[in-house]
């Protein structure tokens, strides 16, 4: 659903967006006004519920530049006017289109397309950050420094007394969370506890030989732990498994 409201101070433009509007079911007007005051006024009390704009440029007291002035952070208003000088302007200000009066509907189908689709990218934009969010780690330095990492860096990460030692490819990153407290934070699909000192990153596992843990692309072992050999074995033989059963299942 697209909230929506039009700030036009001719009643009959009014009337033919309305109309317009009601021929497509998932736009819903939550506001009309004539008087651009009026509309500021709701504006101010309602901008979160607000999705497109359909904005007239000459308006009495307040115009449409004006508008767009005030309120630059709509991601979505429409120009409805019916001069063509102020076309240049809008854009600037990013505008998702401008209707030049009278438009048809089918022109009035395409403005609202523009809306949709821009809907679409920044919804698309957003879940690839979220996805991302989710594969970082926020790690607290010393003098309430912090760095960001995302999980594929980590390699391995060693506990001391009262902080870690973050191993990635280029360096050795001390951060002051325990072991147990990175644990809690790290997805256990993915970091396995080896040890009572280490926690690993599974996608750079290469071998294993007797006790000793061999990472990719490093000539250092780490030790796995008598209490820890059985989950780890388990994890193994589970990728192991889910391996198997996507190949016969292709």
């Amino acid at each position: 659903m697209i909230n929506c409201i039009i700030v036009d101070d001719e009643e009959h433009a009014l009337e033919v967006i309305r109309n317009f509007c009601k021929k497509i079911p998932y736009l819903n007007i939550i506001g009309e006004f004539s008087n651009p005051l009026k509309a500021v006024s709701f504006i101010n009390l309602h901008s979160s519920e607000i999705d497109l704009v359909f904005l007239d440029i000459e308006m009495p007291h307040f115009s449409g530049i004006d508008f767009l002035k005030a309120y630059s952070f709509f991601p979505n208003v429409i120009m409805v006017t019916a001069y063509t000088d102020f076309a240049l302007d809008s854009y600037q200000y990013g505008v998702v289109d401008y209707l030049l009066k009278p438009f048809s509907f089918d022109r009035f189908s395409m403005a609202i397309n523009k809306v949709r689709e821009k809907q679409k990218k920044n919804k698309a934009i957003f879940k690839n950050i979220q996805e991302e969010e989710r594969h970082i780690l926020y790690l607290k330095m010393e003098r309430n420094k912090y760095i960001k990492l995302t999980y594929a860096e980590i390699k391995h990460i060693q506990g001391a007394k009262n902080y870690t030692v973050i191993q990635t490819a280029t360096e050795a990153i001390v951060a002051s969370e325990r072991l147990n407290e990175l644990e809690q934070l790290l997805p256990p699909n993915c970091f396995l506890r080896t040890h009572k000192s280490f926690i690993i990153n599974m996608d750079h596992f290469e071998s294993l030989k007797g006790n000793r843990i061999q990472l990719k692309g490093t000539d250092d072992d780490l030790p796995l732990g008598a209490t820890y050999r059985q989950g780890f074995l388990d994890y193994i033989n589970e990728q192991m498994r889910s391996t198997v059963e996507k190949k016969l299942a292709k």
